[in-house]
């Protein structure tokens, strides 16, 4: 299996652009916690919403990412932290 080249991008870029801002945008006390652990991740997710068509996405979704049980768990577990 070939790797992709240094700046190409793979399915992996949409797909985590599109998980994680989404979280941060709909959970931002999950935010700091993201930009600290995952602060290349992070800088990926700025620079997609910064530069492609795909930026306008997080806000096209409404106001709820996942709802019922999920949500109520995810809001739960970050009321901890």
């Amino acid at each position: 299996m070939t790797r992709p080249r240094h700046g190409s991008a793979s399915v992996h870029v949409p797909c985590s652009f599109v998980l994680y801002g989404t979280m941060e945008k709909f959970f931002p006390a999950l935010g700091p916690l993201l930009r600290k652990s995952a602060p290349m991740v992070m800088a990926m997710v700025d620079r997609i919403a910064a530069s492609t068509e795909l930026a306008g996405f997080n806000g096209s979704i409404g106001d709820k990412w996942c709802g019922g049980q999920i949500e109520a768990s995810i809001r739960s577990v970050l009321k901890k932290i």
